[in-house]
Order: structure tokens, then C-alpha cells, then sequence
């Protein structure tokens, strides 16, 4: 969308100054045409750019086979965070998951250092709450893309199941967090069964919100 803005205010620019060159000034020389062209002009600026900040882009977000990881999700959740969405305070929300999850991770990473590989416990537990966010992240564009949002009454079912999924983010994202905390806490005296307790605790988590059936609004 914003490479479109760019593209178009660049051609905008370009035509203006074609417009106003030499070969066509004797055409503007009256006023009246001057200004007719100057209010067309303007209003197909700000017609174009209102259009490409508040597109929804649904045809782009159901390429569903084109969505593999969290930054293709965030970017196909910008096409429905405008404020022309009624439900753009719910998106938000779940681009917000996605950053912290990656700040998250690049805690993780930190903290294990040459360790933070695959293979290591820790990191295959990361990539499996990678795909669970992933999986919700799916839910909520496929929800997105069906939705009809010149109809009003869609608006509250919609909204309660956006909240329950990101109200699932939000659990994971605490127990990841919780494993994060114990990881720093840990230092070179490490409780291997207290974190794997911990892993297996969050696998857990996963599962049961992965078992959930989103109820049927």
C-alpha cells in the first residue's frame, strides 16, 4: 500500500509538471480553465491517496497459500488496521501480539546465546509458539477476508472473535514470558527439571489453546 502511495504521488508530481510546461501554457492562459484543471487536480490527489490508506485489500489477504510467517501476517492485518474498520482497535491488538512475540524471542536468543540454536529445547518450544500465533493469525485474516462490513449486525460477532483469539495470544505470550523470567534467573546454576517442567507447562498451554473451538458466532 504505501509503495503505491509512492508510485502514484511520484506519476502525480510528474504529470503536474507536464501540465504546467510550456507546451500547455498558452492552454491555461485563461483563468477559468486554469482553475477547473488546478480543482481536478487536487481532488484526484486526495481522491487516490484516501483510497490507498483505507483499501482493505482483502483479494491480496486471501492468498492464504502466500501467509508463512508473522511478518506476512502483520502486513496482511495492516490492510484492515484503518480507522475505516470498525474492528481496527481488535486488529491492532493482534499486530501488537506479533511485535511482542518477536521482541520476545530476541530476549530468548539473547539470553541463550551460542546456545540459541535448533535443537535446543528452549528454541523448538519458540518455533512451535511461532506457529500457534501463526495459526490464530490465520483465523483472524480468513475472518477478516469473508467478513462483509457494509453489514452492521456482522460487527459484534466479529469483534467477540477477535477478542477470544487474541485473548489466547495473550496467554501464551505470558507463559513464554514466565519462561523467559526463569531462563534469566537461572544463571550457571541450572535446574534442568524445573525448565522442562516449565517447557512442558507452556507445550501444554499450546495445545489446550490450539484444542479450543472458537465459538461458532
Amino acid at each position: 500500500m504505501k509503495i503505491k502511495m509512492i508510485i502514484f504521488n511520484i506519476c502525480f508530481v510528474i504529470l503536474e509538471i507536464a501540465l504546467y510546461s510550456r507546451g500547455l501554457v498558452n492552454l491555461l492562459a485563461s483563468p477559468v480553465p486554469a482553475v477547473i484543471v488546478g480543482i481536478a487536480s487536487i481532488g484526484a490527489f486526495i481522491g487516490v491517496n484516501y483510497y490507498l490508506l483505507n483499501d482493505t485489500g482483502t483479494k491480496k489477504a486471501l492468498r492464504m497459500e502466500r501467509l508463512k510467517t508473522l511478518s506476512d501476517y502483520q502486513e496482511a492485518l495492516d490492510n484492515w488496521s484503518g480507522r475505516s474498520n470498525p474492528l481496527h482497535k481488535e486488529i491492532r491488538e493482534a499486530q501488537h501480539q506479533l511485535e511482542l512475540f518477536q521482541q520476545k524471542e530476541t530476549a530468548l536468543k539473547a539470553l541463550l546465546g551460542e546456545e540459541a540454536q535448533d535443537g535446543n529445547p528452549f528454541i523448538e518450544v519458540s518455533h512451535e509458539v511461532n506457529e500457534c500465533l501463526i495459526g490464530n493469525m490465520k483465523k483472524i485474516v480468513t475472518r477478516m477476508s469473508i467478513s462483509d462490513f457494509s453489514d452492521n449486525s456482522q460487527i459484534p460477532s466479529n469483534s467477540r472473535f477477535l477478542k477470544q483469539v487474541t485473548e489466547q495470544n495473550k496467554q501464551i505470550l505470558a507463559q513464554y514470558d514466565n519462561l523467559i523470567i526463569e531462563i534469566s534467573q537461572i544463571g550457571s546454576h541450572a535446574d534442568t527439571e524445573n525448565l522442562e517442567n516449565i517447557t512442558n507447562a507452556l507445550r501444554q498451554l499450546r495445545d489446550s489453546n490450539a484444542n479450543v473451538n472458537l465459538s461458532d458466532f
